[in-house]
Order: C-alpha cells, then sequence, then structure tokens
C-alpha cells in the first residue's frame, strides 16, 4: 500500500518522540488531523492531545493557535517542521510541539524538553497538490462558501464570481466531489458538504497560498484616525482585518487597518493622503471576488481568516467572535 504523506509524517513524529521520552508511550489516532498520547515518564502518566499540521508558518500561525486552544488540555502541535524563530515564539506562547526534525518543546511536571535549531528532513517529492488547494481552487471556495447555494448555480456564474476561468470551475467542482466535499442530486442539485472542514482547510491555506499575490502594498495615513466613521464603499474599497472586526463586533479597537480594492491604483490613497510605507497601519490588497453580497466590509469569511492570519492573541479572539456570530449558523 502507498505510504501517505500523513502516514510518513506520523512514522517520523514517532521515532522523533522514541528520542525524547525517556518511557513508555503510545500514540493512538482518532481521526486523519487529532491523535492521542499517552506518555508514562518516571511516575507520572500523562494525557496528550495532538493535531497534526503538515506545514506551520507564521501566516497561518493564528489559525493553529485558534483551533489548539478549542482542544481539551494540554494540547500539542505534531508538524513537519518548527524553524527556530517560530519554536521561540510557540515557547514564549506556552504551545507544545515536537516536529519531524526532533525540535520539540514540552512542559510537563515531570518532562521538560526544548529543542530547537535541528534542520528539515530531506523527503522525497511530494504528492501532487490538488486544484482545489492551489490559488484559483480556493478563490472558487470562498464564493462557494461565502454565498450558500451557489453551487448548484452555472460554472459560468461561480468563474465570474471567483474571477477564475471557466474551465478551472468543472475540474475544481469534480475535485470537491471526489474529495466528499459535494455530493450531486439530480442534474441541477448540488450540495456543498462537510463545509466546516472545508472552511478549516481555506482558512489554513488562504495565508500562504493566495494572500500573498494580493497584496498591493503597505501605507501610512496623514491622520491616524481616518477610518473613523469612514465609509469606502464609493471607491470600491472594503474594510478587513481589526476595522471590519470593530465594525462588527464593536470588540476590537482597530490599530492596523487591512482593505481591499476593486480599482487599482484607487482615488482614496489621495483622498486620504497615503504615503507608500513598508511599516506603515493600511494594508492593501486586490479584491479577488466578484458580485457576492457585501456591504463596507468583506464577506466574514475574509475577516475571519486576515485576523487569525496576525498571529495576534487579540485578533484571534475577536476572530472567533466573528465566527460564532456571522459565520456557524451557513457553515455548520
Amino acid at each position: 500500500m502507498k505510504q501517505t504523506q500523513f502516514d510518513k509524517l506520523l512514522e517520523n513524529l514517532i521515532q522523533q518522540f522514541q528520542k525524547l521520552v525517556n518511557g513508555d508511550f503510545a500514540f493512538n489516532q482518532t481521526n486523519n488531523q487529532h491523535i492521542q498520547i499517552t506518555i508514562k515518564h518516571q511516575t507520572r502518566s500523562y494525557q496528550l492531545n495532538g493535531m497534526v499540521v503538515p506545514s506551520v508558518t507564521m501566516s497561518n500561525l493564528g489559525t493553529i493557535l485558534s483551533k489548539l486552544a478549542k482542544m481539551e488540555s494540554p494540547a500539542v502541535l505534531l508538524t513537519n517542521y518548527v524553524n527556530p524563530r517560530l519554536a521561540d515564539r510557540l515557547k514564549e506562547m506556552n504551545v507544545y510541539f515536537i516536529d519531524s526534525a526532533g525540535n520539540s518543546f514540552l512542559n510537563l511536571p515531570t518532562l521538560f524538553v526544548f529543542t530547537k535549531g535541528n534542520k528539515k528532513l530531506q523527503n522525497k517529492p511530494s504528492e501532487t497538490i490538488r486544484r482545489i488547494w492551489r490559488p484559483a481552487g480556493l478563490r472558487i471556495i470562498f464564493v462557494l462558501l461565502s454565498e450558500p447555494g451557489l453551487e448548484s448555480k452555472s460554472f459560468r456564474l461561480i468563474a465570474q464570481k471567483a474571477g477564475v476561468a471557466l474551465g478551472s470551475v468543472a475540474k475544481i467542482m469534480q475535485e470537491l466531489k471526489e474529495m466528499g466535499f459535494l455530493i450531486e442530486i439530480g442534474k441541477n442539485k448540488r450540495i456543498l458538504k462537510q463545509k466546516k472542514e472545508l472552511l478549516e482547510r481555506w482558512i489554513m491555506l488562504f495565508p500562504d497560498v493566495l494572500r500573498p499575490k494580493l497584496i498591493l502594498g503597505k501605507f501610512k495615513p496623514k491622520d491616524e484616525n481616518w477610518w473613523i466613521n469612514t465609509n469606502l464603499k464609493k471607491y470600491q474599497v472594503y474594510w478587513s482585518g481589526e476595522v471590519a472586526a470593530w465594525l462588527l463586533t464593536k470588540y476590537l479597537k482597530p490599530q492596523k487597518m487591512t482593505v481591499y480594492v476593486e480599482q487599482w491604483p484607487n482615488p482614496f490613497l489621495i483622498d486620504f493622503k497615503m504615503q507608500k510605507d513598508a511599516d506603515g497601519s493600511v494594508e492593501v490588497l486586490k479584491k479577488f471576488w466578484h458580485d457576492l453580497p457585501e456591504q463596507n466590509v468583506v464577506p466574514p469569511i475574509l475577516v475571519y481568516a486576515d485576523l487569525l492570519a496576525t498571529g495576534d492573541p487579540r485578533n484571534i479572539e475577536v476572530g472567533n467572535l466573528i465566527y460564532e456570530k456571522e459565520i456557524a449558523k451557513y457553515i455548520g
């Protein structure tokens, strides 16, 4: 039987655990992402709840932290590789982790381990990445999740809303069906399934796969309070991130601004006296969807993704509030 990437990752993690733990341990796989770990060390026995994430980056760290926080404690992140910078960040936040290279952090009563700097294992060429997890696929998944019922509309309409080639839609829809995310009923009825899992995958991949292609730059406004009571819709500019969170919840006072623009260059930069600045508080990205129901903020899924991508605990907290208030009701 062909060994999958997940099987190989699990095999490497078990090998590293054998080196780390001077005692008995057991891995019990509960599903494709969660592992129950039992450790017997000296006179103590520990139960850890592991979450498997193949790739951890600064961009998707917020999403990972949000998921770990919802798990029964103590939780441990299991992954292919944690670089030294991430290792320090995770230790600082008391987030347990073990990777395939032997980097790890555990802080249990009779077992303390912190190792960083081991080099990433050179694996064999990985399996081909499915189309649905590439930029065009993520665009299509975004509009399907943002507009319930869109999956039953014509492929031409889906392509128009996602801003992708018509030919891409049929291929992506077929892959969604093969992976159990889409079922067909009769000739004209399609239903998106496992939407929560699909959203979690999208949230994890968006910061590294699609978002970098959308960034137009950072800017410094003349007046840092320019955003207050400002409706940018007339410029075809839409709030995301911290300002969108404030508008939706009134819970978070924004420090950084994130906007998506339809037109570029955009006159709002001139009207609000913005100067390009790599350290500016305003991040501008290209709007990548079309004709979705919207006000002056982007769809809630994108607000949630942008907040989690910051890795900021206060943004993760308000992101989870937005998930419960705006997203859970139609994701399930």
